[in-house]
């Protein structure tokens, strides 16, 4: 079998990690899914932040060796400077995904101090399907972890937004401090989650690097 190995994201890898997360969450991420965003839509959201994602250095990708096959990516940015987003750049299928997020993530502010460079935010995690059940999740939030935590950042924070990811999360020590109900969320008064089943919230978690 072949060996994985992680590192920082490349600018040669933009591509294939925007491709990779938008395959993954238009067919596994349940508000993604709920909203109808397909994989294209998904691929236009990604390809910037990924760009961006270079020079921050805190994003780090999964590769098969010996072939080199791109297997994960954890697309990763500081929780105190958030990507600032047109609402022209991307699909508007998008905009209650990212104001649920932004709920949660103002929500946690109101009790923490996040200073610039001191808090990872672990936005979006997809592993190719490939490569399955081999631990890759884990191993990129490790490595993500290890990376942020040599950089001088002492706290990440993730949301959630299923039952597998959340597991993942908790298994590496993630504690659950917050939750958008998919039942109860109203996005302009309309309940756009509540055709998601066998997932309950998007849970913001957290926990320190080390």
């Amino acid at each position: 079998m072949s060996s994985i190995e992680c590192g920082l994201l490349r600018a040669s890898d933009t591509d294939a990690a925007a491709h990779l997360l938008a395959v993954a969450f238009s067919t596994a991420d349940p508000p993604a899914i709920a909203m109808g965003l397909t994989e294209a839509e998904i691929e236009q959201f990604a390809t910037p932040l990924c760009a961006k994602a270079v020079t921050d250095g805190l994003t780090v990708v999964a590769r098969s060796l010996p072939s080199n096959q791109f297997a994960g990516v954890l697309l990763t940015d500081d929780f105190a400077m958030p990507p600032t987003f047109s609402t022209t750049s991307f699909s508007h299928k998008f905009l209650p995904i990212l104001t649920m997020l932004d709920g949660l993530d103002e929500e946690y502010r109101k009790s923490h101090s996040v200073p610039a460079g001191q808090y990872l935010h672990l936005f979006m995690l997809a592993v190719d399907g490939h490569f399955s059940g081999r631990g890759i999740a884990q191993q990129l939030v490790t490595a993500c972890l290890s990376n942020g935590n040599a950089k001088g950042y002492t706290h990440a924070i993730t949301e959630a937004t299923g039952v597998v990811s959340q597991h993942v999360f908790r298994k590496l020590g993630f504690t659950d401090r917050l939750r958008a109900s998919y039942r109860d969320y109203r996005y302009q008064g309309r309940a756009v989650f509540a055709s998601i089943g066998n997932h309950e919230a998007a849970i913001l978690m957290d926990r320190a690097t080390t």
